[in-house]
């Protein structure tokens, strides 16, 4: 097999070689109750990482990875689930010859980059708790790739950067008042059951970091695990600011965590998505348009060419224009032109 395009997890469009991705690790749940659909973006399969950084390779994998937080995280969480038994690799005799060459294979030694190409030669399993019809069970899932056009994620989940230092103060604080608290959780062995006991305290303590009731869509032994290693990150915010704001996407867009197809093909029809982008918008904006003169609030504060619009702020949806893809809101007299897109994930009424 040659060389083939990725596919991004938001768009399905296709990834190409040395494009810029944003990407999560995800873990397979093991087992489905429902063929025909889920609830939950988790139904599939649950994050294991915050969003990673690099450029895609032309071979499935992810190359270049930006060495930030996120990749330390995960590399830590690799070797310590690694190290518990809890983490299997498959020998691959080429590959491994190619990162150990004559030494002793010690997959203790794999770096960032070996993991994530063991990752997606679907050579990594975890061993983790589910819940299934026979009660609870402990299975052996895969790890995969999620991957995304980092320029298109990023208009999606751009977040105000005075948001963003409000929350590193406001997590510091948190961390600082809650020591012993994140200690006892993060030695306890019980995983599945950690969301339900502890994030109701984890959101309550300051009200601004109710983004931690959001985490019941990350694998919560992961984040458990996570937040032994963050308490001195101070830049760490953002990160969360990001996986909160990637999660609300997914659920607006009725998407899931899951794997991608078209592995192995460079097929790459450009009139297709065009079409189809077009079908979308011209069957949204005719379920928008008996919406015209509605007030909407902005349930997720963001900013656009320039203008920031703030939680629970009211707006009157003015006009729509399917064929430049943007609404008009008005408020006070005073007009604000943005994309439909943005329109949909951060307004509602």
């Amino acid at each position: 097999m040659g060389c083939w395009n990725g596919t991004c997890g938001l768009t399905q469009l296709p990834i190409k070689d040395n494009e810029a991705v944003d990407f999560l690790i995800i873990l397979n749940q093991g087992f489905f109750t429902d063929a025909s659909g889920f609830c939950y973006l988790t139904g599939y399969a649950s994050p294991m990482s915050f969003l990673m950084s690099g450029s895609y390779n032309d071979y499935g994998s992810v190359e270049d990875i930006e060495d930030n937080l996120p990749s330390k995280l995960f590399l830590k969480l690799f070797r310590e689930k690694l190290s518990e038994g809890l983490i299997q690799i498959t020998s691959d005799d080429y590959y491994d010859k190619e990162v150990f060459g004559d030494n002793e294979i010690d997959y203790m030694n794999f770096q960032i980059q070996d993991i994530i190409n063991a990752i997606e030669r679907d050579r990594v399993s975890m061993k983790q708790e589910v819940y299934s019809d026979a009660g609870l069970e402990i299975i052996s899932s895969n790890m995969g790739l999620l991957m995304f056009h980092k320029d298109i994620l990023s208009s999606m989940i751009n977040t105000p950067q005075d948001k963003i230092d409000s929350f590193n103060e406001k997590l510091t604080l948190f961390f600082n008042k809650n020591k012993e608290k994140i200690a006892s959780i993060s030695k306890n062995k019980e995983s599945l059951p950690f969301i339900e006991k502890y994030s109701p305290f984890l959101g309550r303590d300051i009200d601004e970091l109710r983004i931690f009731k959001d985490i019941n869509y990350i694998h919560a032994d992961s984040f458990k695990t996570y937040i032994k290693y963050i308490e001195n990150e101070t830049d760490s915010g953002i990160h969360f600011l990001k996986m909160r704001a990637l999660i609300i996407l997914f659920i607006n867009l009725r998407k899931s965590w899951s794997a991608q197809s078209g592995k192995g093909s460079q097929s790459d029809n450009g009139e297709v998505y065009m079409e189809l982008a077009n079908k979308v918008i011209e069957h949204v904006t005719k379920d928008m348009s008996s919406e015209i003169g509605n007030e909407f609030y902005c349930f997720d504060e963001f900013t656009y060419d320039g203008n920031r619009f703030n939680e629970n702020e009211e707006f009157v949806l003015w006009e729509i224009n399917s064929f430049k893809n943007i609404v008009t809101i008005r408020k006070v007299n005073k007009d604000y032109i943005i994309p439909i897109s943005l329109f949909k994930n951060h307004f509602e009424n």
